[in-house]
């Protein structure tokens, strides 16, 4: 009788853990809505999760960087599978605000993972435990008047141009932010306001730079539609023959003279480890902001030998030069 006992809760243990594993290792289901195409962030993302949870499902969606396209996606494509998806991952500040604003209307209940500077996204992630909110976090380390203040000290200029979207959430946070870097080294900025347009924005961008031909600086900062625009961007400043700072990796690749190349890819994969970690019972809101690691200064070596040929010997010695 002992034994039939003692086999019983042997069975009924090995049972229980097995459920247990199951649960712990079960696919999941997550929606991505990319903004500008594929980035680093995303891929590493997607390929941790699968490493991880090799059955899981992904519904991919691009917005293109227009917002209908977001809300149509929500309220439409995925508005059947909204409320079996366990996760949303999306890439861009208005993009994920916006659809943050959609998901509180729908039968979502999982956790949305956002990327995004703006202070809006930081608020909600401090204050998600008092809000309820299922909400978990990547942004860069060095913003966009952290950059400047890594450039500042080794340039001479005084007169900053700096493109800014007016759609853009952060926008608003980006300008005060580099002014008061600008101003502990006499320097003052300049906003140039411009239109998300592709077809008129070197247009845009030059006119302004033939109305003030005193700038001596032109600084890109962290803006999605910007950054899908480096390529003609990098021919316009190589035109007008201006100094200019990236705050990301392809403003370099495309001939902006100097940057800073953030490691999105590191954000995606650590955010991917966040989701394993609320899956194998870490509470959410335990879960920390996370900031990327690994930033790299980076400088085309052309394009300085064109604008600012005596800063080649002067950057520090890490830099990485696009040749």
């Amino acid at each position: 009788m002992k034994n039939i006992l003692l086999t019983t809760l042997i069975c009924f243990v090995i049972g229980l853990y097995s459920v247990s594993a199951t649960a712990n290792n079960r696919p999941l289901s997550i929606g991505v809505m990319l903004w500008r195409g594929e980035t680093p962030f995303d891929q590493a993302f997607i390929a941790e999760i699968k490493k991880q949870r090799p059955d899981s499902m992904f519904y991919v969606v691009n917005s293109e960087q227009k917002l209908r396209r977001t809300v149509s996606t929500l309220r439409s494509i995925w508005r059947a599978s909204l409320m079996d998806m366990d996760y949303i991952l999306c890439f861009g500040s208005r993009n994920c605000l916006k659809i943050r604003e959609e998901l509180k209307n729908t039968a979502f209940k999982g956790v949305l993972i956002a990327f995004g500077n703006t202070s809006i996204l930081l608020d909600a992630h401090l204050n998600r435990q008092t809000n309820q909110e299922k909400l978990l976090l990547g942004r860069p380390s060095v913003l966009d008047s952290s950059v400047l203040e890594i450039f500042l000290p080794m340039l001479q200029a005084k007169k900053i141009a700096v493109p800014f979207n007016l759609f853009e959430p952060q926008s608003r946070e980006i300008i005060p932010a580099m002014q008061q870097v600008a101003r502990e080294y006499g320097a003052d900025i300049f906003p140039i306001r411009i239109r998300p347009e592709p077809e008129t924005i070197s247009n845009q961008i030059g006119a302004a730079l033939r109305r003030h031909k005193e700038y001596d600086l032109l600084f890109f900062p962290l803006d999605s539609f910007l950054i899908s625009q480096a390529e003609k961007l990098g021919k316009l400043t190589r035109k007008a023959n201006i100094l200019s700072i990236g705050s990301f990796n392809k403003y370099v690749e495309h001939g902006i003279g100097l940057g800073l190349s953030p490691n999105y890819a590191n954000i995606g994969k650590r955010l991917a480890k966040q989701v394993i970690d609320i899956e194998t019972g870490t509470p959410l809101y335990r879960l920390p902001v996370v900031y990327s690691e690994d930033n790299l200064l980076i400088a085309n070596r052309k394009s300085l030998q064109e604008t600012a040929p005596q800063l080649l010997d002067s950057l520090p010695r890490q830099t990485k030069f696009i040749e």
